[in-house]
This record gives C-alpha cells, structure tokens and sequence, in this order.
C-alpha cells in the first residue's frame, strides 16, 4: 500500500497498491537472543507440568525440541516502486491503515 502526498493535493487519491517484482521469503539471517535451543524458538514453550494439566498441548514445542541447535529465521520483503512526483512524500503500509477515535 502506497500513499503519496502529492496524488492525494493533485487527484484526492488516498492508499492504493503499487509496486512491482514483490517478494516475501526466509532469508539467510537466523536469529539469536544468546541461548540454544527451544527458549530461542519463536514457538510457545512448554513444561510438562502444564501439558499434563491440558492447558498446553505437548506438541506446542516439539519441533525446536527436535533441534536442540534451532534458531529461527529472519524474512525479508523486497519491491520496487516508481515514484511519480518530484520532492513528494510517500508513505507505504502492509495493509489498509485505519485510526481509532472516541
């Protein structure tokens, strides 16, 4: 989502999609908090005390505890936009920004 300053004075234009050659995917970067293995995960953690009471499914953590050495991945996203306007200020957004008021 794309909304330039400029479209909006010249063409009462609010967000809309632009851009081209867009791509989202894992990149090569892994992340690391300064531990090993399942506490670094981004997956919900676990103890058995809480499995068995059924308040978290075992499964929840079974595949970093399956990679001991597991570090999560970065992703990246990547486009291309050409500007329309000279000296113009563009925002962009992942989505439809909206505002909440009382």
């Amino acid at each position: 989502m794309v909304y330039s300053v400029r479209e909006a004075e010249i063409n009462n234009l609010g967000w809309y999609r632009d851009g081209q050659n867009i791509a989202y995917y894992q990149n090569q970067r892994k992340k690391r908090t300064g531990t090993t293995g399942p506490a670094n995960s981004s997956l919900p953690q676990t103890n058995s005390y809480q499995a068995a009471a059924g308040n978290i499914p075992q499964c929840a953590n079974q595949a970093a505890a399956q990679k001991p050495n597991y570090w999560p991945h970065y992703y990246s996203l990547t486009f291309e936009v050409v500007f329309k306007h000279d000296n113009d200020t563009v925002y962009f957004s992942h989505c439809y920004p909206y505002t909440y008021s009382d």
